[in-house]
């Protein structure tokens, strides 16, 4: 989808009516988010020192009273010698470097805050290439304003349209919500539906009218956001029927995905209390602000990190989580913050599931395309499985997760490849394809590879299917592609080695697997005559999905593939003594001018190389517990590369950044054995392939990190 940036253009109507805000350009902060507490009392209330409050307040409305042009910052900090409550000041930085210090109470006067008793947090502008709309009834009204300042040129075109009292295809009032969807813009990226209040006589038919209007006007996503259940009658929540047709609609609306309102304001607990009305539908301006927020997250734009709503839950079965990776915040290795710009051809995730349910799998794909049927990660009962993933990224800048199983989920972020920006882009990513599954005969004869086996994958001229629909092929001059592996129930416990044909096989393993394991790990590699060597130790069906590939083009190719050569074994006295590496021991290991062989040809790692393609294995561990790697140089980073259990032993790819000493540093607190094998570098030079950061997490459902499941 094409992104024209243009001047600021905002076109406000009639209230109720729609309002659309156009593309805008620079990312600046857009409002100030502020959290307080204490009430004062009112002729309906009485004061409540306890009570906590949010209030949205615009950047540029901020500015303007306060004699700047923008805002780069705001920030609250205690006077010493003053006197609790009235101790503080906040401090407003301009966008040219300019302070404006302003006291806590004076700050509450002139913007009508309950109390002097507050912090404050940005919201920068997220540029975000999506056309979106928002359709609502008086809930959502109520939160107009909050939410125009939240997604203040955050969106290449939005829409909102609300209306009190709206039903969903009765009238009056009208426009109902159907009429309304009629009046929208055709080829919509995503619509948000906030509407069921107000009583229907036949909800499951009402929402059939609903989702056939947005089929008509070609909507790509359509979110529902579902009733807050906190209206009873006789002790019967008034809207819990409604809000299981909505479940039930989707069986018959498989793109149908429910944002679901009532689960955040009882996760939010007592705080939701302040959040509603007496009625228990419509929204104080606490409930506003809280609703904008989330809506804006709903909408595919991130929050500030304070924010804990939308709930953190597990990762149910068959939900899927969608990720805005561009945009996003990475620090480089040498210590710039940055941000993932619109058009990076991909992201380099390490995925990681937490005690599932049952044993299961998750998917990872650009969220612009249909789920593929091939899988990223496999995990046991009660297990923790991690694996590392070259996750192509469409037009939307998102990508996409489901699981089969219920189960914790984390996903950290290494770094992204650039874009095209004209030229030929560094990596081409792909719908993940299956071109190996042995058990079903994909690829080659349904049979199980048997202990000391070898398939050879021909992959020049493989046909795939890129993000963006285009059908494509792998090119015989690919410098390389990037794939996941996947061993399904060896006979006995083993290894899988994977490196271009034509080539001696390496001494040096991708993953390893126990008896009747189910393991899967994330492999880069070169190809040999155009295709990719899988040697197995041990009988086992095998299945290989391929996530894209890395173009030639002209000048330094995007990723060099080596054979693989082993850099670091602890069992051995390879790079290092013999010997287990202790618990919460950090090993620095250099990658930088590391001699390995390409295409025959012994090659040096250049200098300017900013990651390296590694496999890490941790062997026989002590105790149960993960590794991290990190480029070295940096704090090692709140992230894991891989999981083990106690005696396990475990392997993973790893895309690593490197420090600027030219090595990457590995901790573990396993105390195992540890090894350490290359498979090649990303171009570097001016316009870097690869653009590393030290690793961040995204998404944690244990603590309530990024989005939650839909």
């Amino acid at each position: 989808m094409a992104v024209i940036i243009v001047a600021m253009t905002w076109v406000l109507l009639a209230p109720g009516g729609p309002a659309t805000v156009g593309a805008v350009g620079p990312d600046d902060i857009i409002a100030i988010v502020v959290d307080g507490i204490g009430t004062p009392a009112t002729s309906t209330d009485p004061a409540n020192p306890t009570r906590p409050w949010t209030r949205i307040l615009d950047a540029d409305t901020l500015a303007s009273r306060y004699g700047f042009g923008t805002i780069a910052s705001a920030e609250v900090v205690t006077v010493p010698g003053r006197v609790a409550p009235n101790n503080s000041d906040v401090l407003l930085t301009s966008g040219t470097g300019s302070i404006r210090t302003i006291g806590s109470d004076t700050f509450r006067e002139n913007h009508q805050l309950p109390s002097s008793q507050f912090t404050v947090r940005t919201v920068a502008r997220e540029l975000v290439p999506r056309d979106v709309a928002f359709v609502g009834d008086s809930v959502g009204a109520s939160a107009k304003s909050e939410l125009l300042t939240l997604t203040d040129g955050t969106f290449s075109s939005l829409t909102i349209d609300t209306l009190d009292s709206r039903f969903i295809s009765k009238t009056p009032p009208s426009p109902s919500g159907v009429q309304a969807v009629a009046l929208l813009p055709m080829n919509l990226d995503l619509v948000v539906v906030e509407l069921g209040y107000n009583p229907s006589t036949n909800m499951a038919a009402d929402i059939d009218a609903m989702m056939t209007a947005l089929a008509q006007r070609n909507a790509a996503r359509v979110i529902w956001i579902n009733m807050a259940e906190l209206r009873t009658e006789v002790g019967t929540s008034v809207y819990a029927a409604a809000n299981a047709a909505l479940r039930d609609a989707r069986t018959r609306w498989p793109g149908l995905v429910i944002a679901d309102w009532n689960e955040v304001r009882i996760t939010a607990g007592t705080d939701a209390a302040y959040w509603f009305d007496d009625d228990g539908v419509h929204l104080t301006g606490s409930g506003q602000a809280q609703f904008a927020l989330w809506v804006r997250q709903v909408l595919g734009a991130s929050v500030p990190s304070a924010i804990v709503y939308p709930p953190s839950r597990r990762f149910a079965a068959g939900e899927r989580i969608e990720l805005q990776v561009v945009g996003k915040d990475v620090t480089g290795p040498d210590g710039v913050k940055r941000k993932i710009p619109v058009g990076a051809a991909a992201v380099a995730l390490n995925i990681t599931a937490v005690t599932p349910d049952q044993a299961g799998y998750i998917t990872v794909w650009p969220c612009d395309v249909a789920r593929p049927d091939s899988s990223n990660l496999n995990y046991a009962t009660g297990a923790v499985a991690a694996n590392t993933v070259i996750a192509p990224v469409g037009a939307s800048g998102k990508v996409c997760f489901y699981s089969d199983q219920a189960t914790d989920f984390l996903v950290d972020i290494a770094g992204w490849f650039a874009g095209s920006s004209g030229g030929t882009p560094s990596f081409i990513g792909a719908t993940p394809r299956r071109v190996v599954d042995t058990r079903n005969g994909i690829g080659g004869p349904k049979l199980r590879v048997p202990a000391g086996g070898t398939v050879t994958i021909p992959l020049a001229g493989a046909t795939m299917q890129r993000t963006d629909g285009a059908p494509d092929v792998i090119p015989a001059d690919a410098t390389a592609v990037a794939m996941n592996v996947t061993a399904v129930l060896p006979s006995q416990a083993g290894f899988i080695t994977v490196w271009p044909c034509g080539t001696p096989m390496p001494n040096a393993s991708n993953l390893n697997f126990t008896r009747g394991a189910v393991v899967a790990n994330g492999v880069v590699t070169s190809l040999g005559g155009g295709a990719v060597c899988v040697f197995s130790d041990q009988q086992t069906d095998v299945l290989v999905d391929v996530l894209g590939w890395f173009p030639r083009g002209s000048g330094e190719p995007p990723f060099v593939g080596a054979v693989p050569l082993r850099l670091v074994d602890t069992r051995n006295a390879i790079g290092g003594p013999r010997g287990v590496v202790p618990s919460g021991a950090v090993r620095a290991v250099p990658v930088r001018s590391v001699t390995v062989d390409v295409n025959g040809t012994p090659q040096q790692v250049p200098l300017d190389a900013p990651a390296v393609a590694l496999n890490v294995t941790a062997v026989e561990a002590s105790a149960a517990g993960f590794a991290t790697v990190w480029p070295c140089g940096t704090p090692m980073p709140d992230a894991s590369n891989l999981n083990v259990a106690r005696g396990g032993t475990i392997a993973n790819g790893v895309i690593a950044p490197i420090g600027s000493d030219g090595s990457v540093c590995v901790w573990s607190n396993l105390g195992g054995h540890l090894i350490v094998d290359i498979a090649g570098w990303f171009g570097g030079g001016d316009n870097p392939s690869f653009t590393g950061n030290v690793p961040r997490r995204l998404i944690d459902t244990r603590n309530k990190i990024g989005p939650g499941p839909l």
